[in-house]
């Protein structure tokens, strides 16, 4: 949805909460996939921010915010998102407002990695291509200051299509800056804490859901165990029902 202006802002956040959705994703910033803004730009003012957070809040909810600039991660960040997806392009300034607001920082480098690697073969146009790349010299920077600044890091990947297949690189790049252990974390723990649902998922303990990956091997050896997933993910229960049993 296209909005400009808080109370555009405002009716179309109320017109997705209605469906019952489970947060508000807007655009703070530029797209490397969009065709006509370059990602270092902002696009919603922070007083449109506040009003889709505002919302949000209302009725439980959040707002998750796609940003690479330091300018974009601080309209963010002021406009009370919770969750800021990518972060390429931030700034230690950055670092001090994301961690002051308590908010959470999502880098998706297996995107960029990808992306820049396949996505001309699926037809992503070189000016696309071009962002992509300019977003990926900066990941691992981006990562470092942040891991340096205490933030809380959650994980995602951002793939589409048929790039999917490439989710679990994710874990691995992030374990570059990241421990193993704490690349785990991100996508269990710290994915939990960010989603408000720390008390039913992302630890093993009493009450919890029974949520279980067996995995053949010694993931915090060897991170790329998840990228094999078909041979290396041996069993996988949800909520304490096997979906998969390749240990019979």
């Amino acid at each position: 949805t296209v909005c400009d202006g808080p109370d555009q802002v405002r009716q179309a956040v109320r017109e997705q909460l209605r469906r019952d959705v489970d947060q508000i994703k807007i655009m703070a910033g530029g797209g490397a996939m969009s065709p006509a803004d370059e990602i270092d730009t902002t696009q919603f003012s922070v007083g449109e921010i506040q009003v889709a957070a505002e919302e949000a809040r209302a009725v439980g909810k959040y707002v998750m915010a796609h940003v690479y600039s330091a300018a974009s991660i601080g309209n963010a960040v002021r406009g009370g998102v919770r969750s800021l997806e990518h972060g390429n392009l931030m700034s230690e300034e950055s670092t001090a407002q994301i961690r002051a607001a308590g908010a959470f920082l999502v880098p998706t480098i297996v995107t960029y990695e990808m992306m820049s690697a396949e996505g001309a073969k699926y037809g992503v146009p070189e000016a696309n291509i071009r962002k992509i790349n300019i977003a990926r010299e900066r990941s691992f920077d981006a990562l470092k200051l942040a891991y340096q600044a205490g933030l809380k890091i959650a994980s995602g990947s951002d793939l589409l299509g048929p790039l999917q297949v490439h989710k679990a690189r994710e874990l691995s790049l992030k374990a570059q800056v990241l421990s193993p252990m704490e690349a785990l974390l991100s996508a269990t723990k710290v994915n939990a804490e960010l989603f408000r649902l720390q008390h039913e998922i992302g630890s093993i303990e009493p009450g919890k859901y029974a949520d279980l990956l067996v995995v053949q091997g010694n993931p915090l050896a060897d991170l790329s165990l998840f990228e094999n997933y078909r041979e290396n993910i041996r069993l996988i229960m949800k909520a304490g029902r096997l979906y998969k049993n390749l240990l019979n």
